[in-house]
């Protein structure tokens, strides 16, 4: 016979049970995302990083294209540096002059296009420095991102944070100890202000200038590197995957994006500042001898050429007199490097003592502008024998 007492009782339970099931994770979830700081928006994180040294990389949903406009706005800079990941080791402290890396803004020409167009409503600056990609040009080289829009609403929703912090705790994005314990997790290598979780477990993330901190704990060990002895961009190279797709003819799409650029800066007098970012010798030289399979860089450099296009082809590590030491991975030069490019490019706006920066840090990733914002030892992580 049917015991109601006894199924309302069950009912009720079950009730309590699921509620303090859904309680004990927003409770701890709450505590999460504003000790790391997940919960900021963007406004709030442009205006924290304006008052100090704060670095930001949250791990739940923030526009960074809108995130990278923001900036511009608010620093405007009288020289600012266009491209994809290539270009996030470029830093204020390299240059007299008020600079800002939009790094990783741009997966390929159309978005860099679109970026150029969006900044430029707001201010001029006196130079754009924008790093081409070959793979940019080869039509093997899809991405999927071709267009990027300005997220309007700037704020951000603690419940809707809360929520996608309880589906990366199911999904194993984070571990239940950070997701109780997230101060145990804490990065003490660096002393930079972290705003979100990735910032606050290891390190990395957006300074105020647009530089990316890269790899903070990896670098001081030389051990399980994953690109040791540039193995991952080598094995890319050899399957012609991942940017590295072989070809010979160029993507009329991206052609025309660059003309655009070129034709934008050209009618607001701006200098326009073309190059091909460094390669690792070690990779450099494995593009050099598959060449033939390559095509596409030399007819792109021809096109360059024909139509008057004035670049800097610095792909080859040796134009910097630099090495493979002073490369993060196979296609992503360090501190050093970008210095080295800096000085290149811009010899007129970098800072005096330039020279003396680059030389007391060579064979090294990072430079230490600011040495109390450290506490790391640089060790030969991608192990080819660097004495650093």
């Amino acid at each position: 016979m049917f015991n109601y007492k006894k199924f309302i009782k069950f009912y009720i339970l079950f009730f309590i049970i699921i509620f303090s099931i859904y309680a004990f994770l927003f409770l701890f979830s709450t505590i999460f995302v504003i000790k790391t700081k997940e919960n900021l928006s963007i406004k709030e994180v442009i205006k924290l990083q304006k008052t100090g040294n704060y670095v930001y990389s949250q791990i739940t949903d923030s526009p960074f294209y809108t995130y990278m406009c923001e900036l511009f706005k608010l620093r405007e800079p009288e020289i600012i540096a266009i491209g994809s990941s290539r270009v996030m080791q470029f830093k204020q402290d390299m240059f007299k002059k008020k600079f800002f890396t939009a790094g990783g803004i741009a997966p390929n020409m159309h978005v860099a296009k679109c970026y150029t167009e969006e900044i430029l409503k707001s201010h001029k600056p006196a130079k754009i420095l924008l790093a081409l990609d070959f793979w940019w040009f080869n039509p093997n080289y899809t991405n999927g991102i071709y267009f990027e829009n300005i997220e309007e609403n700037l704020e951000k929703s603690l419940y809707d944070t809360n929520i996608q912090i309880i589906k990366y705790l199911f999904s194993g994005k984070i571990t239940f100890s950070e997701f109780i314990f997230p101060e145990k997790y804490k990065n003490t290598s660096i002393k930079y202000n972290p705003i979100g979780f990735d910032a606050y477990k290891n390190g990395t993330g957006t300074m105020f200038d647009g530089y990316r901190t890269f790899y903070i704990e990896e670098i001081q060990t030389n051990s399980n590197y994953f690109d040791e002895k540039f193995k991952d961009t080598l094995d890319r190279i050899n399957k012609k995957i991942k940017r590295f797709e072989d070809g010979d003819k160029l993507d009329k799409r991206a052609l025309s994006d660059l003309n655009s650029i070129v034709k934008i800066c050209k009618e607001k007098n701006i200098e326009l500042i073309l190059f091909f970012p460094p390669f690792a010798q070690r990779v450099f030289d494995e593009l050099e001898r598959q060449k033939a399979e390559y095509k596409y860089i030399d007819n792109l450099k021809k096109y360059l050429n024909k139509n008057g296009i004035r670049y800097f082809d610095l792909s080859n590590p040796s134009s910097l007199k630099s090495n493979n030491c002073e490369f993060i991975d196979g296609f992503h030069g360090g501190d050093v490097v970008y210095s080295r490019i800096a000085k290149k490019l811009l010899p007129n706006d970098v800072r005096d003592d330039i020279d003396k920066i680059i030389n007391d840090n060579k064979n090294h990733v990072l430079i230490k502008f600011h040495p109390e914002d450290y506490d790391l030892k640089e060790a030969d992580f991608l192990n080819i024998g660097c004495k650093k």
